[in-house]
């Protein structure tokens, strides 16, 4: 099983603060029964993305290098925000910050309704070869079921987080997630784990909905 969304690597964005911290998260990562953790910080491709890229690499190698000896895969991978420069650098055929240097792509949009279609946006990217990954669309209360059942028809895999089904976001929110997974319209369930109390990895406590719903968790790097 993956845990396919996480914020671990330390002092790179809003999730790990420190190389302790991130060394726990992946200590509870096992005790959750996780045998790979994909490290997927946020991203956006903007005048400072080279300059951020390196350091997470570099806190990447960091943390591996630090880490006691565990019975985890890692990958480096990132959540990316889309924006019009990771349009045009897709569309133009330059390369993107994937999944383990897959095709795999997790993108985020933002909270609030945007101008654009998701859809339209997140379909250029599958007809470039890219397997899309939408990042919690549960969230994003602007889209629809008919929305959501869209995408999927068009070949976007879709990934909710725990704290969505452990009602962590509200009623409003658990409902949506719960209503996508008896729609069939959820691969992967992730913790997105920013710290180690309420976003922690959790993965374990939503075990019994991933067998309701037979979602493996897994993925072909």
């Amino acid at each position: 099983m993956i845990d396919l969304h996480t914020h671990i690597i330390p002092q790179v964005d809003d999730g790990s603060k420190s190389l302790e911290m991130s060394i726990k998260m992946l200590e509870l990562e096992v005790q959750n029964g996780v045998e790979q953790v994909m490290f997927t910080p946020h991203f956006m491709y903007d005048s400072n993305s080279e300059e951020k890229k390196e350091k997470i690499k570099a806190q990447y190698h960091l943390l591996i290098s630090n880490c006691p000896e565990l019975p985890l895969k890692t990958y480096l991978g990132a959540e990316i925000m889309y924006n019009e420069n990771l349009y045009q650098r897709i569309e133009n055929g330059n390369e993107v910050f994937t999944l383990a240097n897959s095709k795999y792509l997790l993108v985020e949009f933002p909270f609030h309704s945007p101008h654009y279609r998701i859809v339209d946006k997140l379909y250029m990217m599958v007809t470039k070869g890219y397997k899309v990954i939408l990042a919690h669309p549960e969230r994003y209360l602007y889209l629809t079921m008919d929305d959501i059942n869209e995408i999927k028809s068009c070949g976007i895999l879709v990934q909710i987080n725990t704290s969505s089904l452990l009602k962590d976001f509200g009623k409003e929110i658990y409902k949506r997630a719960i209503t996508m997974m008896q729609n069939g319209f959820v691969d992967f369930v992730a913790s997105d784990c920013h710290d180690l109390s309420i976003r922690k990895p959790n993965l374990k406590q939503v075990q019994k909905l991933l067998k309701k719903y037979h979602i493996s968790n897994k993925i072909d790097l």
